[in-house]
C-alpha cells in the first residue's frame, strides 16, 4: 500500500474526530458549559440568571445632588440609613426559585462597605480586605459602564470643586424599591 493510500484511509478517522470535537464544542457553547443545560420558559438557561430584572419602564425623575447629613459616615443613624438603601440585603427572588441582586443594590451595598472601611481606617491601622478592594473596583467599573455625560460646573479646577446646584435626570429608583417590596411580598406568600 502506498503512502498516499494510507493517508487517504486516515481521512475518515480525522474527519470523524474533527466532527466530534466540533459537536462537543457546539454543545458546550449552547449550554454555556453547564451540565444538563435546559432552557426555561423565561428564556434563560437553567441555573443561569437573566441579564436584567424586568419590572417595566422606570420613567424619569429630577434629582439635585446635595450633601445630606442623613448619610453620615460614623453615626448609628447614618449606618441605619446606609443599610436601608438595600432592603433585605438587596436580594430579590426569581421565578426559577433562585435569588439574585440587582446592580443598583450591589453598588449601594459596596458604597456602604467603603463607608465602613473609612470609619474603621480612622480607628485602626488594619489594611482594607478583599471585600473593600472588590467594592472599590466594582464601583469604578459601574461608573465607567454608565458614563454619565452630564456637565458639571467646575468652580475651582485645582481642587476640582464642582457646583452641585444643577438638576440631574435619573431613572426613577422609587419604582425599583416598590418592585422589590412586591417581590418580597409575593415570595413570602408563596414560601412553604
Amino acid at each position: 500500500m502506498s503512502s498516499n493510500s494510507r493517508r487517504w484511509t486516515r481521512v475518515p478517522a480525522i474527519l470523524t474526530a474533527v466532527a466530534g470535537v466540533v459537536a462537543i464544542m457546539t454543545v458546550l457553547f449552547l449550554t454555556g458549559g453547564r451540565k444538563g443545560g435546559v432552557v426555561n420558559v423565561d428564556g434563560y438557561w437553567e441555573g443561569q440568571l437573566p441579564s436584567k430584572w424586568e419590572i417595566g419602564h422606570l420613567g424619569h425623575v429630577q434629582m439635585s445632588v446635595e450633601d445630606t447629613h442623613q448619610y453620615e459616615l460614623d453615626t448609628d443613624e447614618g449606618a441605619d440609613h446606609w443599610a436601608k438603601l438595600a432592603p433585605k440585603n438587596g436580594v430579590i427572588h426569581l421565578d426559577n426559585n433562585s435569588t439574585a441582586t440587582i446592580s443598583m443594590f450591589h453598588q449601594l451595598r459596596c458604597l456602604n462597605v467603603l463607608r465602613v472601611a473609612l470609619v474603621q481606617a480612622s480607628r485602626t491601622k488594619a489594611p482594607p480586605g478583599p471585600r473593600v478592594r472588590h467594592c472599590l473596583n466594582y464601583i469604578r467599573q459601574m461608573i465607567l459602564c454608565r458614563s454619565d455625560l452630564r456637565l458639571e460646573n467646575v468652580r475651582d479646577p485645582v481642587i476640582h470643586a464642582v457646583d452641585l446646584t444643577s438638576l440631574h435626570t435619573c431613572q426613577d429608583w422609587r419604582k425599583v424599591y416598590s418592585a422589590v417590596e412586591q417581590n418580597h411580598a409575593s415570595h413570602a406568600q408563596s414560601a412553604p
